[in-house]
């Protein structure tokens, strides 16, 4: 019996093992000594500028299956840059970044969206934007592209998941360009007000969501990161208290291309619209509460990823390891590892293993408070508590391994393992 009990003790840890995002060097450092591409891979299809169908591609960039045990990976869509006139998935830069996200654990995925196109000859389709309404649709039609990979992803999964993705955990990654459509697509939505040209923008294309993909799956509500490499926002209103998405902003100080403040497009197109870039919505987003990391690069240059791609990499990496490892990366806000405990202090659980009770007792210097979690994300318990206190919690729980959480006003966390045995 007592043989048995040690068995299931140890599956249980195997399986706390399995159920969350790994920490350790996972995430940040390369764990794989190679990675598998799945290229050229038909997401959706849509009308382009030109009225013409335009089947729509991407890349997916995984860790090799022999090599890793995790299933459900967290993703990061990677959207390149080139003004809506050029670029492509295949960008030198893309291609990097999404190969080094793989050997460090991540799905990345490189997505081809809709360019603006010209059937005249001699004539560039950049010159198409001197109508503004064409630039917000050429905006318009990267972020209906962007929700319909994700709607792609989400159908394999309900396939048979054969890219291991865990589509509760996307990050939106776009540079220049890319990065315009990855932040209208997080902030911009049906219930903004708009002006009568991007009114107009919108309507004559359907709608912000789209039909690249036509599959009933949601779009947006499990993207949990963004990060926009020298991109800007058309309208700060639009964001309203939308605070539940971490940022990271990467953008040169005097970029001349995408204002970093709030300013015109190639300093002089200010026809399209002045647009707020991280000096503006960077401070925005810190007054409502949202987790954002601002980077600024000193000097002129556009975009950051180009320029330099390990620098974008080395903050890419530092931002979503902590994403992953340092804060929820559930829908069930349970904190996924105990090996970084944020709390000033001691937490001390005994009996551990327990029965039907147990005794907590802290030396923290500030209120928090207590939540039990099922390894399946429920929330079973929970209560405030007081520092430098006993507090004796008696329960109901089956045999099992639970997670205990203490968070102080500021969402820090300390994590600690609780297991039932009777």
């Amino acid at each position: 019996m007592k043989i048995l009990k040690y068995f299931l003790l140890l599956s249980l840890l195997l399986l706390f093992k399995n159920s969350f995002a790994e920490c350790g060097d996972r995430y940040k450092e390369i764990i794989f000594p190679t990675y598998t591409k799945y290229s050229d891979i038909q997401y959706g299809t849509n009308l382009n500028n030109l009225g013409e169908q335009q089947d729509l591609y991407l890349d997916i960039f995984t860790p090799p299956s022999d090599w890793d045990s995790i299933t459900h990976r967290p993703i990061v869509l990677l959207m390149h840059g080139g003004a809506y006139v050029a670029g492509s998935k295949n960008s030198e830069t893309i291609q990097f970044l999404c190969k080094e996200l793989a050997l460090r654990g991540y799905v990345a995925v490189a997505v081809q969206y809709r360019l603006e196109k010209t059937n005249i000859d001699g004539i560039e389709p950049i010159l198409q934007f001197a109508d503004k309404v064409n630039w917000y649709k050429a905006i318009i039609r990267s972020m209906q592209d962007i929700k319909g990979a994700i709607k792609f992803l989400k159908s394999t999964v309900a396939e048979n998941n054969p890219y291991g993705l865990d589509t509760n955990n996307i990050t939106l990654y776009g540079s220049s360009a890319g990065a315009i459509g990855v932040i209208h697509t997080a902030y911009l939505d049906a219930n903004d007000e708009v002006n009568l040209n991007w009114g107009r923008a919108i309507s004559e294309l359907g709608g912000l969501e789209g039909n690249t993909n036509a599959s009933p799956f949601s779009s947006l509500n499990t993207v949990r990161n963004i990060i926009v490499d020298s991109g800007a926002l058309a309208d700060l209103n639009w964001i309203g208290d939308k605070n539940d998405i971490d940022v990271l902003g990467l953008h040169h100080d005097k970029d001349p291309s995408v204002p970093s403040g709030n300013g015109c497009f190639y300093t002089a197109a200010c026809h399209l619209g002045r647009f707020d870039g991280l000096k503006r919505y960077g401070p925005y987003l810190e007054n409502i509460g949202a987790r954002i990391e601002k980077v600024f690069v000193s000097g002129v240059g556009h975009p950051v990823d180009d320029l330099d791609r390990n620098f974008a990499l080395e903050k890419t990496v530092h931002f979503l390891y902590a994403s992953q490892c340092k804060y929820d990366t559930t829908i069930f806000n349970v904190p996924t590892s105990i090996k970084y405990n944020k709390l000033t202090g001691t937490l001390n659980i005994f009996p551990n293993p327990s029965q039907q009770s147990f005794q907590i007792n802290t030396s923290f210097s500030s209120p928090a408070v207590l939540q039990i979690f099922a390894l399946n994300g429920q929330l079973l318990y929970e209560q405030n508590y007081y520092y430098n206190s006993t507090k004796d919690i008696q329960h109901n729980l089956n045999n099992g391994l639970y997670l205990i959480t203490l968070k102080d006003s500021n969402h820090q966390l300390f994590t600690a393992k609780l297991i039932v045995q009777h």
